[in-house]
């Protein structure tokens, strides 16, 4: 399921499994372009992800304004299992997210690695997640909840992470972190 620079979406009721290196689910606009990808929802919507090697996630969410993913369920490969970069105004309701792994072999493969990264990202709402077994990496930090902030040139609208709200969220059975945070360049 690609949307790119699309608005006003919704997609209920699918199953996405395993479509290689790309996500399963990706809602994202251009490098640049922060305003033509919104107001898009994702409910009831499992996805399984198969992205082992470059920086890829199982569902990505970036360059994206005021969205919903309601009721999904997300597991498998990829750096993250779900990725909220560079975004704002994001809601994440009622998800269950498990990282299986990611050897990053054509892309730093000892970057961070999590369940959930929110990265670059302002005034989203995260509830009711469970972050379950995440997987084991051969290097590089890993776990539950990465939230960091970088200044990545022009392809965020954000050099940090603000005002983001996490309610409910479980961090259980994971490898590694449950909670890290960092400024990077972002401060």
């Amino acid at each position: 399921i690609n949307i790119y620079a699309r608005h006003h979406i919704t997609v209920e009721g699918f199953l996405s499994v395993n479509p290689g290196e790309a996500a399963a689910v990706n809602i994202a606009a251009n490098d640049g372009d922060f305003t033509s990808s919104h107001n898009i929802t994702i409910k009831r919507t499992g996805v399984r992800g198969g992205s082992n090697l470059n920086n890829g996630s199982a569902f990505a969410v970036s360059r994206t304004k005021n969205s919903l993913l309601e009721d999904v369920w997300v597991y498998g490969y990829g750096r993250y299992a779900l990725n909220v970069y560079g975004s704002q105004n994001i809601i994440v309701r009622r998800a269950v997210i498990r990282w299986d792994r990611w050897d990053g072999t054509n892309y730093r493969p000892c970057d961070p690695r999590y369940n959930l990264g929110v990265y670059d990202t302002y005034d989203s709402t995260f509830e009711n997640i469970l972050l379950i077994d995440g997987g084991v990496a051969p290097c590089g930090d890993h776990g539950a909840l990465y939230m960091p902030g970088n200044d990545n040139g022009v392809t965020a609208p954000y050099t940090n992470s603000s005002n983001n709200k996490f309610y409910a969220v479980i961090a259980l059975n994971n490898n590694g972190t449950g909670l890290q945070t960092e400024g990077g360049s972002g401060g």
